[in-house]
């Protein structure tokens, strides 16, 4: 019976001391391959002069990092390795030095000594006596009359523009086009817009004469709503040529809803006809107010 026992004891001594060889053998390669992976993991990161030293499972990090952010992503970054229990953070912050920039020397430049030249004696030449000054009578220059001077001026372009080459240029520009608008609404549709662009162009080009943007509908609706229509319609129409730039004092946006149909409101092709925007040059009219009335005066109507 007792030497049952000593035979188990021996055995059990003898397993213990195998594993501990095991473990001991094994705890070397286990603490070189963790220091090896961490050297690997921060070989491109910015810690200078790098030392992973491993106790087991525990790493020891030595070395220099430009910041305190440096430093702790360092550490957690090899705390994430597989196999690695603890990590003891030792890395120093420090900033780096920037090197400093030779100055270039400043050239130095070496005094010319200074000739002094070599004076021959000449003769010297009385100076002339100077010629008495002669007196200039100023001449006063003909100044034209107010009236004279402006008259002998250029007339401006603007002023020589008739109302009707106007209203024609404005007249052949839009022809049988038509401004069309989103459905009951004051929204321009894009496919008017080289057309507006024309009409712009056409109205800069008589700079004197103020235009009226009158907007017309059909007959459908209610009175009320069709005015408020037609004048957004002329609105909008009239921002659009000032954004082109035609000045906004020389545009007025008039609405007369359905009471100037083209064509009677029978079908819907007429309609879409009556449904129009329209410009006149109001000199065109005053002009020709003043005509009839020269021509009453003179008895002739």
């Amino acid at each position: 019976m007792m030497k049952t026992i000593l035979a188990a004891l021996a055995g059990l001594l003898g397993t213990g001391l195998l594993a501990y060889l095991c473990a001991t053998g094994h705890r070397d390669l286990i603490q070189h391959d963790l220091s090896g992976r961490a050297k690997s993991i921060l070989a491109s990161s910015t810690v200078s002069d790098l030392n992973v030293s491993a106790d087991g499972r525990e790493l020891t990090l030595h070395g220099v990092v430009p910041s305190q952010q440096a430093k702790l992503d360092a550490g957690e970054t090899v705390g994430k390795l597989y196999g690695v229990h603890n990590v003891i953070n030792l890395l120093e912050v420090r900033k780096p030095v920037v090197p400093l920039v030779p100055v270039p020397p400043v050239a130095t430049v070496t005094p010319v000594p200074e000739v002094t030249p070599d004076v021959r004696q000449s003769k010297v030449v009385p100076p002339k006596p100077p010629h008495p000054p002669v007196k200039v009578k100023p001449v006063t220059p003909a100044v034209p009359a107010r009236r004279e001077a402006l008259a002998s001026l250029p007339r401006s372009k603007e002023t020589t523009i008739s109302p009707s080459r106007c209203q024609d240029a404005l007249a052949a520009t839009l022809g049988r086009r038509q401004i069309y608008f989103e459905s009951n609404k004051a929204i321009i549709r894009p496919v008017s817009y080289p057309v507006l662009d024309r009409l712009a162009e056409a109205a800069r080009n008589c700079p004197a004469r103020s235009i009226e943007i009158s907007g017309h509908t059909d007959r459908r609706g209610t009175l009320r709503a069709n005015m408020a229509l037609s004048k957004s319609r002329a609105q909008a129409v009239m921002n659009y040529l000032i954004k082109k730039g035609v000045p906004a004092e020389r545009l007025i946006a008039v609405s007369y809803g359905p009471a100037k149909p083209v064509i009677p409101n029978a079908t819907a092709a007429e309609m879409q006809r009556n449904r129009r925007v329209e410009f006149t040059i109001k000199g065109e009219e005053r002009d020709s107010e003043k005509k009839v009335h020269r021509e009453k005066r003179k008895g002739l109507m």
